[in-house]
């Protein structure tokens, strides 16, 4: 075994074995994603002469290109003189922003399809040290804070990717021994496209100063990735401070948390909110918000960050629509007495709040009063005198004078 051989195939064992403690089930089967270029096909090769037939290679054909159908069948050609079952599998790539990010998107979703179809145990990719570095610099161009250095998770999910510590001359100097029929893709040379640049451009100008880049950047993200993982009680700890119930933010406790924190619950909270990337101006701008106590609006990607008095919500789409999770989700507060029916506030309500002693007063100025963000109105509960359609009791505000509804039910959900 030659050296480059030996160095793969330990990498490919220690994955395993640290995925899987007792060891792979007798009939488990193993995914290797295989583009066809040299990485994924040197990775389905050392992974074939592990465990043999166990093995099965899945080609995702994006139909970014002409001749995209003819790399497929030629993957599953090789795969079976090996003695290998092959998947390829065909997926339409919506192209909404960056066309890598959205491939990779539709990528992942179909290789997740295929492992449930399949039962597999595990699905491998042949992500090497170069990848780690060159995902490191591309996040450090757009902007990212610590935790986005991590970059590429050795194990997620279902997914394992053994070769991250590997440079990328062992897996060359394989390929090259084994003379595997690499597929070089034309979009790896496409310079309109951050990564292809980074790979023939920058990377190689950078290496002239310093040859051990590659491994320096990987290395950076591995120890990242260690801090990162030994924070997690002192994160989670902030997170539940800052992170109301309802998904807003505390800007008064996000204003106690120690910045590097802060910064990470902001990031967090915006991909979780909107579904989208926090880029670091956005993330910035939320913790500038925090700082200032008159009501903003940021738009991001998906909608728009509100800070309503101590609050800050994120509003899908700039609609006042609530967190899927929050109150409109929950039950009411509690049984209504006879007479009476439970349903969400609406523009125009009034009610006579036991504290004006009997005047009546609009629930939106009520609730403005209360500092209940708006966010959090369109989901409150008002209690409705079915006959006399006035409203007995509003969440946020509390029983209506002379309402038949005592202070034991005068409780409501916090504002968060």
């Amino acid at each position: 075994m030659t050296r480059a051989a030996d160095q793969l195939t330990r990498a490919l064992r220690r994955a395993l074995a640290g995925a899987t403690p007792g060891g792979l089930a007798a009939e488990a089967r193993i995914g290797v994603a295989c583009s066809g270029g040299a990485d994924s096909l040197a990775l389905a090769h050392v992974a074939h002469g592990i465990w043999g037939d166990r093995v099965v290679v899945l080609h995702i054909d994006h139909g970014l290109q002409a001749g995209s159908a003819e790399v497929g069948a030629r993957v599953a050609a090789w795969a079976a003189s090996l003695g290998m079952h092959a998947l390829v599998r065909e997926i339409v790539v919506e192209r909404n922003g960056s066309l890598e990010a959205a491939a990779r998107k539709a990528r992942y979703a179909a290789l997740a399809q295929l492992q449930a179809e399949l039962g597999l145990a595990w699905v491998m990719t042949a992500h090497t040290e170069r990848d780690v570095a060159e995902t490191v610099l591309m996040r450090l161009l757009r902007g990212t804070d610590l935790a986005g250095l991590r970059t590429i998770a050795p194990r997620r999910g279902i997914y394992l990717r053994p070769w991250l510590a590997m440079p990328r001359a062992a897996v060359e100097a394989y390929v090259k021994a084994h003379a595997l029929p690499v597929w070089d893709d034309p979009m790896n040379e496409d310079r309109a496209m951050l990564r292809p640049r980074l790979r023939l451009d920058i990377m190689p100008m950078l290496a002239r100063e310093q040859p051990s880049v590659v491994a320096s950047l990987a290395a950076v993200s591995r120890q990242l990735d260690a801090w990162y993982r030994a924070a997690r009680p002192l994160r989670r700890h902030w997170w539940q401070r800052v992170v109301a119930p309802g998904g807003e933010l505390d800007a008064q406790q996000l204003r106690l948390t120690p910045p590097a924190l802060a910064r990470w619950v902001v990031a967090r909270w915006l991909r979780r909110a909107s579904g989208h990337g926090a880029t670091r101006r956005h993330r910035e701008a939320v913790l500038a918000m925090c700082a200032s106590d008159e009501t903003k609006q940021l738009n991001v990607a998906g909608g728009v960050v509100r800070k309503e008095f101590s609050t800050i919500a994120f509003i899908a789409d700039a609609t006042l629509v609530p967190p899927a999770d929050a109150s409109r989700a929950a039950a009411p507060p509690f049984a209504p007495p006879a007479g009476y029916a439970w349903r969400h506030w609406r523009a125009g309500d009034k009610m006579r709040p036991l504290r004006l002693r009997g005047r009546s007063g609009k629930l939106s100025d009520l609730f403005a009063q209360a500092r209940v963000p708006a966010s959090r109105r369109a989901s409150a509960w008002v209690l409705v005198n079915q006959q006399s359609r006035e409203i007995a009791w509003a969440e946020h505000v509390g029983a209506a004078f002379d309402a038949p509804v005592g202070p034991q039910n005068v409780t409501s959900r916090p504002n968060g």
